[in-house]
């Protein structure tokens, strides 16, 4: 079996000592796909096999049930979508109505490649060349008799290692991760299958990082730094930070834009808060300013914190205090 369904398979046993649950794209034929479904129901934890899912039949889901949901279905509606994703992390819950939807567990997707967009694994199966084998009931229920007994013992021998595992993340954008812990953290002790699960986490992160180079807070993060690294600027206006938006939109082959409205609301979710001038709101560059700058842009890992060349004696501000690191 592929290494990164056999991380899959024992992660979802943890999911009760890791930030969140793994999530997993098959991309390939359905056939294919539905096979290795399969399999996966007879050694993932509580696992139930899906052909079809709808809003009513998560709502059944009982409250610390934690499932590992294993769904064929290709195309979910969008509230559906939200739904199943949101529910990855058991600090939040996800309401519907009244009511609330418990449907926290690891989640294993047939996905098309496009529709394979939040952070996870993503496994391509190629088409078989010889006829499938056939893996009956029987079959089945042979294997799972033998590998869950097996796979609780692992857990219960390994659940305070797992909750206790020290993860270096640092090499993964913020957004992957508390997944590349879920899929990493259970497999610690397995030094070969960690460094293989590892490196397709982190051929995933470098898409991830082409991605994140025009999300909307990154750019702002990357203008903030450009002014402070203007030693004739003591100031910018939003304004200034929406052309110099644009500018890094454009330049990465981008064609939308954004205003100087959305300019200001970009600079504070950085904590950065524009105060009203006499020509517009502008950014006071003092020194504090100046650290949360480089602070934000180290989080977010703009390109020109990534050379290791410091343009100014804030440069290196950031480095040692980055967040999100595990």
């Amino acid at each position: 079996m592929n290494q990164n369904l056999q991380a899959f398979a024992l992660a979802s046993w943890f999911l009760d000592c890791v930030p969140v649950s793994p999530v997993l794209y098959l991309l390939g034929p359905d056939n294919e796909a539905r096979l290795v479904l399969r399999l996966l129901g007879c050694i993932c934890h509580r696992s139930v096999l899906l052909a079809d899912v709808d809003l009513a039949a998560l709502a059944t889901l009982p409250r610390s049930l934690n499932p590992t949901l294993l769904m064929s279905q290709c195309h979910f509606g969008r509230r559906i979508t939200q739904i199943l994703l949101s529910s990855s992390n058991p600090k939040f819950c996800v309401t519907r109505g009244k009511s609330q939807v418990y449907a926290y567990g690891a989640k294993a997707f047939c996905a098309e490649l496009e529709t394979a967009e939040s952070t996870g694994v993503r496994v391509s199966l190629t088409p078989a060349l010889d006829v499938l084998p056939h893996l009956t009931p029987a079959d089945e229920n042979a294997r799972a008799n033998d590998l869950q007994a097996k796979l609780l013992r692992y857990f219960m021998l390994n659940c305070e290692r797992v909750r206790e595992a020290s993860v270096d993340t640092r090499d993964f954008v913020p957004t992957l991760r508390e997944q590349a812990h879920a899929w990493l953290a259970p497999i610690c002790d397995c030094p070969d299958l960690l460094q293989s699960v590892r490196n397709s986490l982190l051929q995933q992160n470098q898409q991830l990082e082409g991605e994140s180079c025009t999300h909307n807070v990154n750019l702002a993060a990357e203008a903030a730094l450009f002014f402070c690294h203007d030693p004739n600027r003591d100031h910018f206006f939003v304004r200034d930070a929406a052309v110099e938006i644009n500018t890094l939109l454009k330049g990465r082959g981008e064609e939308r834009s954004v205003n100087d409205k959305m300019a200001g609301s970009l600079l504070r979710k950085l904590g950065i808060r524009p105060v009203k001038a006499t020509k517009g709101y502008r950014v006071l560059l003092t020194d504090a300013i100046r650290e949360q700058i480089h602070q934000s842009a180290a989080d977010y890992q703009v390109f020109a914190t990534q050379d290791g060349v410091a343009r100014c004696r804030h440069c290196s501000a950031g480095k040692h205090t980055q967040h999100g690191v595990v």
